[in-house]
């Protein structure tokens, strides 16, 4: 899938966007990093901080990381509930 998206080793986007995720024109970046499209639901919290756009277009590890979360956010069945278990069992260590 990456040798499709950047045509291999050869490409200069090879070494920063294997993915092609932040080319002009591609939404996927933007929607991913939005509050509204779910894309914080898959970003663990340890990563927030330096997970982000800049790193996306710089780094080739985050790009993919990046790609595979929007293919993740895009295919995903979610919707936020407050679910409340009534049926809660109290455990003590």
């Amino acid at each position: 899938m990456i040798w499709v998206e950047t045509g291999g080793p050869d490409n200069p986007s090879w070494r920063s966007r294997p993915m092609q995720i932040g080319n002009t024109q591609e939404p996927g970046l933007k929607a991913f990093f939005s509050d509204n499209e779910g894309g914080y639901l898959i970003v663990p919290p340890a990563w927030k901080g330096w997970l982000n756009i800049n790193s996306a277009l710089s780094n080739p590890i985050d790009n993919i990381r990046i790609s595979v979360g929007f293919l993740l956010m895009k295919h995903a069945n979610k919707d936020i509930k407050v679910v409340v278990d009534e049926d809660f069992k109290k455990i003590a260590i």
